[in-house]
């Protein structure tokens, strides 16, 4: 299915744009919104397992390589917003 390939290319470049933003996160030491990143991660959670019920294998794997990227911010955000 044509669609599975353009969900993966979306969501390889979104996945590809958060590279600075972990980037400058660890350089800055700074977090963001633990609620917006922890409830982002579990929504692309929920999008992948839709999609492995529709038998898209490759948005299953762009799905879980954002979700990736949004478990990383998240784990940066909790650690860099409870240092004193």
């Amino acid at each position: 299915m044509w669609q599975d390939t353009v969900i993966l290319i979306c969501s390889l470049v979104f996945g590809f744009l958060l590279i600075p933003q972990m980037r400058d996160m660890h350089r800055e030491k700074t977090g963001m919104n633990i609620l917006s990143c922890a409830t982002t991660f579990s929504f692309l959670v929920v999008l992948s397992c839709v999609y492995a019920t529709l038998s898209l294998p490759l948005a299953v794997l762009g799905g879980a390589i954002d979700a990736g990227a949004w478990a990383i911010i998240t784990a940066l955000s909790v650690k860099y917003t409870s240092q004193p």
